[in-house]
């Protein structure tokens, strides 16, 4: 949101306008309307910051920019309407031309002269790898059974990429057959790209490129496209962790458990209980009184014989 808050403008002790006070909100479109002379493109100014008002301030949330095309009918004839409409932030338009000239710029080199006869089959691998990535993939092909050595090709791979580039956002492959049914490879990454391509996902595009290269039923260009295209999708697959799957079958492993045992508890108590009751309703109720009574007269005799004084010895008379 756009705020205008007491904006004025003086020239030369005439006053164009003052106490102006606007909110200009989202999702709205809105037009200035004036005579010849009343200030249009002179408050306009004022909005976009390139002129200062006299009094006054406008405010712009940090959350958001703004995007200025300047009044000339004929500054953009040459260009499209979409790149004009973009021109009026330069930041992003030189982003948007700087990524269109990676695109035009061919994403191979092919020495041999043998294995890239469709640019386009292999470029769209390379192209979904960036996409998915964010990391420029280019490809250096050498003449079959010009380089042997990886150290060799380790070297050639990083002399590549400072002739090449001058950023760090890129990935070269410098590939070489052997002549013999085999081939040997090196790569070299740019610094930026270490959070994407670590060891394990150059591990997971060798494999792939290894793969490539032995099934007889892709093309050349297949062969380094498939690669690169199978290589972003799988280390762009977020792998959810078992931990938590593992956690909640544990809960419900111990909860199952737990009800188990303390209904198995219950049910014991509740048999033992019905046991004792099924014998107490078995036992004739004479028995029960005799044994009461039994009971008594035991526990009497012995509170008797406790309380009783002791008897003490008599000597024999003569």
């Amino acid at each position: 949101m756009i705020t205008v808050n007491d904006v004025s403008l003086n020239f030369s002790g005439q006053t164009l306008f003052k106490h102006v006070d606007l909110k200009f909100t989202p999702g709205n479109c809105y037009g200035i309307i004036g005579a010849n002379g009343a200030g249009k493109t002179t408050f306009l100014r004022i909005l976009s910051g390139d002129l200062e008002p006299t009094t006054g301030e406008v405010v712009i949330s940090k959350d958001q920019r703004m995007s200025v095309l300047k009044q000339d009918h004929f500054q953009y004839d040459q260009y499209t309407v979409l790149d004009t409409v973009i021109m009026g932030n330069q930041r992003l338009y030189d982003i948007m031309k700087e990524k269109d000239a990676l695109y035009e710029k061919e994403d191979f080199t092919d020495e041999d002269g043998d294995w890239i006869h469709d640019p386009a089959k292999l470029e769209r691998g390379l192209r979904h790898f960036y996409e998915e990535t964010g990391v420029q993939p280019y490809v250096y092909i050498l003449p079959n059974g010009s380089v042997r050595s990886y150290q060799e090709l380790q070297s050639i791979a990083q002399e590549k990429y400072d002739e090449l580039f001058t950023d760090q956002a890129h990935f070269v492959l410098v590939f070489c057959d052997d002549g013999n049914g085999r081939f040997n490879a090196a790569y070299w990454a740019g610094a930026m790209t270490g959070s994407v391509l670590d060891d394990e996902a150059i591990n997971i595009f060798k494999a792939y490129l290894s793969q490539n290269y032995d099934d007889m039923s892709l093309t050349e260009e297949e062969i380094f496209s498939d690669a690169f295209a199978d290589t972003a999708d799988r280390i762009m697959t977020v792998t959810p962790s078992p931990l938590p799957i593992i956690a909640v079958c544990a809960a419900v492993i111990i909860v199952a458990v737990v009800v188990f045992l303390i209904v198995r508890n219950r049910r014991l108590a509740q048999q033992r209980e019905a046991e004792r009751m099924q014998e107490i309703l078995n036992t004739p109720l004479e028995s029960l009184a005799d044994a009461e009574l039994a009971d008594l007269e035991k526990k009497y005799a012995q509170a008797g014989a406790s309380d009783a004084p002791p008897v003490q010895p008599t000597k024999p008379r003569p």
